[in-house]
């Protein structure tokens, strides 16, 4: 397996794939461990954990290369997945210690980050994938939640950047816990995980230290770029803090979402505010550096694979045919996708629908509430959302009408999530939606 520096293009390391005839011997040495690994005391996972925790603080330099060699991803990304590494071990080592059949809000708000914990019991052998864009998180989320309850791991390093999990895996080999209690398995054969876990038993109800509700329940390779990311709904009532509105908008463009790349934005704006808005999104974008990852200056870094890049010039180009317009200029040159800012009004294109991987802006200029509700419906998106305005009706309105799972206003909450509050679907008397939506004030 070849890993590449995602900036200049050249091989970086090789390594030794695993293949499928391999299957049963891992397996097997997974299922011994897990006959030590069930009766490790809590105290000693606590102290693996500790090690684990510890080694990334003494590396993090190291760490930070390797991530923004193999990803891409600028410094400050790369730093900031280490320190969200660090803080899913320490809800972990607090986990551990809390009652085996509850619930917990353990809030690390020292930390700026929340995990919303469930720990039952350890059941077995479980298997999970480390995806590209977030290499070093993904594998510990994976291995602190094997830790904290017990189970051994069957753990699937990203075949684009496998280094970050696989130091990671190293750490716990210092430990005392069980030999192959965590196993790293390098393949590029995306079927090999499916056959691995047909032969795990109930696969599906492993995990047992559940982040974010269902984060763990991601079997599949992520690398499988056929599937388009879904758009991040932005919306600006014509009431918004404009200024703030744009700034913290289009810095959170730039910052890895779930998955690890840059997922592209539909904002909404209210046609009354619309022209400056955009102008102020055209200025901030102006002035940020696009180029070598390496610099601490540099905000836009290469994209982690060609196929994202082609896949989403397609796009683009079949986007601008349909109707929309390019604000600045097209320009995609690889490892690069300088950002895209379209005016897509009244355009039903195939971003209306889906977003692209990449700094990709579609601007949707509306009058009404009941546009923004007809568009969200239109295109079957009621995931995350975020509302710019100064009257909170017109959140818990847009709530209650489209179904959002969230809705965070005036704020992004990959930037802010220390002032997050939950507000549950019966605070706003609907009986309908049963996920949480945050409210940021």
């Amino acid at each position: 397996m070849d890993v590449l520096n995602k900036f200049t293009g050249k091989l970086a390391r090789t390594y030794e794939t695993s293949d499928k005839a391999s299957i049963a011997g891992i397996l097997g040495k997974s299922k011994d461990a897990f006959n030590l690994m069930k009766i490790t005391d809590f105290p000693d996972r606590i102290k693996a954990l500790r090690v684990v925790l510890n080694r990334i603080a003494e590396n993090e330099k190291s760490l930070s290369d390797l991530i923004t060699e193999e990803t891409g991803k600028p410094k400050r990304l790369a730093s900031s997945e280490i320190l969200t590494a660090q803080h899913i071990i320490e809800a972990s080592m607090q986990a551990i210690t809390g009652p085996s059949y509850d619930s917990t809000d353990h809030s690390l708000l020292r930390n700026t980050l929340n995990y919303w914990v469930h720990r039952n019991f350890a059941r077995g052998t479980v298997a999970g994938t480390c995806d590209y864009g977030n290499p070093l998180s993904s594998a510990a989320l994976k291995i602190a939640a094997s830790v904290a309850t017990g189970n051994t791991l069957l753990i699937f390093p990203s075949r684009i950047a496998p280094t970050p999990s696989l130091k990671l895996i190293s750490y716990i080999e210092e430990t005392k816990l069980p030999e192959h209690a965590i196993q790293p398995i390098l393949t590029e054969e995306s079927g090999i995980l499916d056959e691995m876990l047909s032969m795990v038993h109930k696969p599906y109800g492993n995990w047992e230290l559940v982040f974010d509700y269902d984060e763990f329940h991601q079997f599949t390779m992520l690398e499988n770029f056929e599937k388009r990311p879904e758009n991040r709904i932005v919306i600006i009532w014509n009431d918004a803090d404009l200024d703030s509105a744009a700034e913290t908008i289009t810095n959170s463009l730039f910052m890895a979402g779930h998955g690890g790349y840059i997922r592209s934005m539909k904002i909404i704006i209210h046609r009354d505010v619309a022209e400056y808005t955009v102008n102020r999104f055209m200025e901030i974008i102006s002035s940020m550096k696009i180029g070598d990852p390496s610099d601490p200056d540099t905000v836009i870094g290469p994209l982690v694979s060609g196929t994202m890049i082609s896949m989403t010039s397609d796009i683009l180009e079949e986007e601008i045919r349909s109707g929309s317009y390019p604000l600045l200029d097209l320009n995609i040159k690889p490892p690069f996708i300088y950002p895209v800012l379209l005016d897509s009004t009244g355009n039903k294109g195939p971003m209306a629908t889906k977003g692209v991987f990449g700094p990709v802006m579609s601007i949707y200029r509306i009058d009404s509430l009941q546009e923004i509700v007809d568009m969200c419906v239109e295109g079957g998106e009621y995931g995350d959302a975020s509302l710019y305005t100064s009257d909170i009706n017109i959140a818990k309105s847009l709530f209650e009408r489209v179904g959002f799972s969230s809705l965070n206003v005036n704020l992004e909450p990959v930037l802010r999530p220390e002032y997050s509050r939950t507000i549950f679907s019966s605070e706003l008397n609907s009986p309908v939606y049963t996920k949480r939506s945050v409210l940021n004030f």
